[in-house]
């Protein structure tokens, strides 16, 4: 296509400075809505178009069949042709974005190498992963070993049948898989598996363990605490996914006491406590009910928790809100005020020439009667588009909430001495 063309002429491999596209346009001619087509529907000229390139031929060529066509229904024709190509190029988009995952250089995935430029801690070590992986096969018993580990920190992983029987078949996961937890390993030898979150088998190891049929092992946290020396309780961590103009997820630890006390200072200070270099003390007698009346304990003190954060977030929300409702008023009266005013120049032109008897003006009134209808469509759609987005901007003014128990582990405070 001309346009695209153009562009790529200037803005190649190798240019180094900001490529700026001007597109010219008489005022109420077919160029001009086409120009308006290419530039406001379709978007063209935001983004890279290479995605585009199998099909710009065809939008040029169906673009002539219209032209040529009869002016009576020129204005509609023109409408469901901006409507048809404005859905091809989005798919078109669409359909980059997911060769992309099959194209994409594997350093993009390098989310250690982010962690280590923006000297940040990862929460998850990749040696952290591989022992969740090993140990949690050994759970399955097999005459073949599951997880064979090479010194040059290549993993061989015979999937158990059992494991992927419980998750509900093998369509999922492969039957073996040979890759690598640390990301070098991974870089070195492209051809292999990299073991990340992210990973169809290391995820599913991971839903699974979150499954609440799924009993495991408790965690039990000892911890170095000076103001909660001899302290024994449960932590239970849970995630708050508050919903409304937007999200606002909330991760929650409670601590919970043996004797069912709740004291939001301990909890926090606890959850990010360091652990006690000592051995892990005889469990207290009945432990076990108490536990499980601690873990109750937190979901009630969660909901009353939940009540009075919600009537905070609740405040932020009906201000996101009002922001929102603001921008997406101004910038429709913006769009609708220059849709109408071109709508009146169009008619104004059309009075003209129905009033002029020069046959070169008589020629184009066709023409322009069809621009008058696009234009009066485009109003009608502005108009459409705005109702929508406000009343979908209203659904989401009632915040709602959900929440979900992530984890929980037995956490003790050993005295000194």
């Amino acid at each position: 296509m001309r346009i695209e063309q153009r562009i790529g002429r200037i803005d190649r491999i190798g240019q180094r400075k900001a490529v700026h596209i001007y597109n010219f346009a008489a005022s109420g001619t077919i160029e001009e809505r086409v120009l308006e087509v290419l530039q406001n529907r379709i978007r063209l000229f935001e983004e890279t178009i290479g995605s585009l390139d199998p099909i710009l031929g065809e939008f040029e060529r169906d673009l002539e069949r219209l032209i040529m066509r009869s002016r009576k229904d020129f204005a509609r024709a023109f409408e469901a042709f901006g409507v048809d190509w404005e859905k091809k190029i989005a798919d078109a988009r669409a359909m980059e974005g997911r060769l992309a995952d099959f194209i994409m250089d594997v350093r993009s995935f390098r989310r250690d190498e982010c962690d280590r430029l923006l000297a940040r801690q990862t929460p998850v070590a990749h040696a952290d992963l591989r022992e969740l992986v090993r140990d949690f096969l050994s759970l399955y018993p097999t005459k073949t070993p599951t997880f064979e580990e090479r010194p040059d920190g290549v993993v061989a992983i015979n999937v158990p049948r059992a494991f992927a029987d419980e998750i509900g078949g093998g369509a999922r996961i492969r039957d073996w898989y040979v890759g690598a937890f640390d990301p070098q390993v991974a870089l070195e030898k492209e051809s292999l598996d990299f073991f990340a979150i992210g990973h169809e088998l290391v995820d599913e190891i991971i839903s699974l363990c979150r499954n609440r049929r799924f009993g495991g092992q408790a965690v039990v946290r000892i911890l170095d605490s000076p103001s909660d020396l001899g302290f024994w309780g449960v932590q239970c961590n849970y995630l708050i996914e508050y919903a409304g103009v937007r999200a606002y997820p909330r991760f929650v630890p409670i601590v919970v006491g043996f004797d069912s006390t709740v004291d939001w200072e301990r909890s926090r200070r606890l959850a990010s406590a360091k652990p006690a270099t000592v051995h892990l003390p005889p469990f207290p007698d009945g432990w076990q009910e108490k536990a499980r009346e601690a873990v109750r304990e937190s979901e009630l003190v969660l909901i009353d928790h939940i009540s009075s954060e919600k009537a905070e977030l609740e405040q932020m929300n009906d201000t996101d809100h009002a922001s929102l409702l603001s921008r997406t008023e101004k910038a429709y009266s913006y769009r609708l005020d220059r849709a109408k005013k071109k709508f009146h120049e169009s008619e104004a032109t059309l009075r003209r020439l129905r009033q002029s008897d020069a046959p070169g003006d008589r020629r184009v009134i066709p023409i322009w009667e069809a621009t008058v209808e696009v234009d009066r469509l485009q109003i009608e759609y502005l108009g459409r588009e705005r109702e929508q987005e406000i009343s979908d901007l209203e659904k989401r003014r009632a915040m709602t909430y959900d929440f979900q128990l992530v984890c929980v582990a037995l956490v003790h405070v050993p005295p000194r001495g």
